[in-house]
């Protein structure tokens, strides 16, 4: 996190400033199969704001997706800050399977 908000310090425009939260050696260490939901942030620093991409492989929308959200904007705002007080800027969510499941349903609708 500190190499990432370094770079976005020194070279803003940038393309490549992109924190990935995943690893698939992080299987071997743990001894699980599971590929966690939150996969990446992408960040771009354009017309004077730091934008972030936050990308998801799967998010139940029930249990996780609001705290996910908040999470990933308190991110977004705290690398801002921490890169030299940068505007935020836009913030867009990129999830392939938002969910729910069956057993979260009852008193939703």
């Amino acid at each position: 996190l500190v190499q990432l908000i370094n770079n976005i310090r020194h070279f803003p425009t940038n393309r490549n400033h992109i924190l990935t939260i995943w690893d698939k050696r992080d299987l071997a260490r743990v001894g699980k199969r599971r590929v966690p939901c939150s996969l990446s942030y992408n960040f771009l620093y354009r017309q004077g704001e730091l934008m972030m991409h936050y990308y998801s492989r799967s998010c139940d929308v029930i249990t996780h997706f609001e705290n996910d959200l908040y999470l990933a904007a308190r991110l977004q705002a705290y690398i801002a800050q921490q890169a030299g007080d940068l505007s935020v800027g836009r913030f867009v969510f990129t999830c392939d399977s938002l969910h729910c499941y069956l057993r979260d349903l009852e008193g939703v609708f």
